[in-house]
């Protein structure tokens, strides 16, 4: 959620309101706008990624109006906030610094030096941490190396992890040193069996993804790891060396026998949607390699770059926000669908309801 500016005025008062609500009943069918040729120069690039909104339903009349309106709310400005730390999470009163995570190495950045040294600290912790499973350095309580890691979390704690391993797969297989990932959110007991049945006790590892380290379904899902260690001949005092957790509440990990070299840290500042840019990354991190996964970071980090900096009329985020607000606004439609064509991204597929 955005933070309004105090004195901001209704959007419906604002002429560029009233202007695209005349639109909506002059705007030719998308049928007929697309006969235009012209339409091919609605496309915009940032960052290694092309948009194409040719097939929206807009025109440069409701482009124009759509800027209007974004710069009567002040929206850059409001974004500019987000990259200062500023508090613009109003349901939870805190600030929203996913960006702080992604790749940056700027000497002053904006949201302060102290942020900047935590995430590069917890950064090196686990790439570094990840680059020892897959060199064989993580060892199971018979002293053979790990080869399998199975991701425990929902919905932020599994679905970012598990797309970005999946999409960015053909870039892992010749890397990947002989070291397997895989994902269990599913509490259908089924689910967590199909995929450990195939897998040694002795030589697997689990990830227990977990911001406040309540969550039940995740504890759970742990829960009956422990078991399949143990009924695996694992000892108990010897469990930990196969678990590992990423949570904001190391105490809690700690208390449950998680040692302090397998617990990675998150900030209460870091949205789980945007969760895989912080350690709950580890899995990717582990599929694709430190370097990989830096990789990955930078590219969010142009984007990001691209975001703060770009003019409001060839801001691709700010394009896409403004889209979606002319259809919700003027055109009451009661969903967002985003459907991937490439099966690797299928995970992507994205339906939101208003």
């Amino acid at each position: 959620m955005v933070r309004l500016m105090p004195t901001a005025p209704r959007p419906q008062t604002l002429p560029a309101w009233q202007r695209l609500s005349a639109l909506t009943t002059t705007l030719p069918p998308l049928r007929e706008l697309l006969k235009d040729a012209g339409r091919e120069q609605l496309q915009l690039s940032a960052a290694g990624v092309t948009l194409d909104y040719s097939r929206q339903a807009v025109n440069e009349a409701v482009l124009e109006q759509l800027w209007a309106l974004a710069d009567a709310r002040d929206v850059m400005s409001q974004a500019q906030a987000m990259f200062r730390g500023e508090h613009i999470n109003l349901t939870e009163d805190r600030a929203a610094l996913h960006v702080a995570l992604r790749g940056s190495e700027a000497l002053n950045p904006p949201w302060g030096a102290a942020i900047a040294q935590q995430v590069r600290v917890e950064l090196t912790r686990f790439t570094q941490f990840a680059e020892r499973v897959r060199g064989g350095g993580l060892s199971g309580f018979q002293d053979t190396p790990i080869t399998d890691i199975v991701n425990l979390g929902i919905g932020g704690s599994d679905l970012g992890p598990r797309l970005c391993t999946e999409a960015l797969a053909p870039w892992a297989s010749s890397q990947l040193a002989g070291v397997n990932v895989h994902f269990v959110s599913n509490l259908d007991a089924w689910s967590l069996h199909s995929t450990l049945a195939a897998l040694n006790p002795a030589r697997t590892a689990f990830v227990v993804q977990s911001k406040s380290f309540t969550t039940p379904e995740t504890l759970l899902l742990a829960a009956s790891a422990h078991r399949w260690l143990q009924d695996g001949g694992c000892p108990p005092d010897r469990q930990a060396r196969h678990l590992i957790a990423v949570t904001a509440r190391a105490d809690l990990a700690r208390a449950a026998g998680y040692t302090q070299d397998h617990i990675f840290q998150l900030w209460d500042w870091v949205g789980g949607r945007y969760s895989i840019w912080s350690a709950i990354g580890l899995p990717v991190a582990i599929a694709l390699g430190a370097a990989g996964f830096r990789e990955l970071l930078a590219g969010a980090h142009a984007m990001d770059e691209h975001f703060r900096n770009a003019p409001l009329q060839r801001n691709m985020p700010a394009l896409l926000a403004m889209v979606g607000y002319w259809y919700r606004q003027f055109f009451h439609t009661a969903s967002l669908l985003i459907a991937p064509y490439h099966q690797d991204l299928h995970l992507f597929l994205f339906v939101h309801n208003y």
